[in-house]
């Protein structure tokens, strides 16, 4: 029984060791986030970066649906050029810059798509306004088709 007394007792020990370690550990860990200044910074930095995201999104999102079909129409006109002898030929590489592009475009989510939106608005703010206004416009146009369609199909629906 000895033995039994001496083993509980020594890892009740440290146990209680364990436990005064580990406040230990969260006493400096609690001082060291409220004491340092570089992870307020960093978390201050974080959330202005966030606010801007969900501030511009929705107009990223916008110039992103017209830069795509832009992109696309351009696309066209340059490979129209590889068949029909009177349209420019495309210079080489200009077709695989323009589907490189496109695709990156399409790829793009939050972050990476506000900071192009922002370049885009920086360098060429009526461009970007107004392919801005062009999808809003569309888009409402197309919500105002489908709600007059929907009361033609059932003339009594509140919508």
């Amino acid at each position: 029984m000895r033995g039994a007394e001496s083993w509980t007792s020594s890892f009740a020990s440290a146990g209680a060791h364990a436990k005064m370690l580990c406040a230990g550990w969260r006493i400096s860990l609690a001082s060291f986030w409220t004491n340092n200044s570089r992870y307020h910074t960093q978390r201050a930095d974080w959330a202005r970066r966030q606010r801007r995201i969900r501030r511009e999104l929705p107009k990223a999102r916008l110039w992103q649906r017209v830069a795509v079909a832009l992109g696309d129409q351009v696309l066209d006109t340059l490979k129209a050029g590889l068949t029909d002898s009177k349209l420019p030929r495309p210079d080489i590489g200009e077709i695989a810059f323009w589907t490189s592009q496109i695709a990156s475009w399409r790829r793009m989510a939050d972050a990476e798509l506000v900071d192009e939106y922002l370049w885009w608005a920086g360098h060429q703010p009526l461009l970007t306004a107004g392919m801005v206004y062009a999808a809003n416009s569309h888009e409402l146009a197309g919500h105002q088709a489908l709600r007059q369609y929907l009361r033609t199909v059932e003339p009594g629906a509140t919508i």
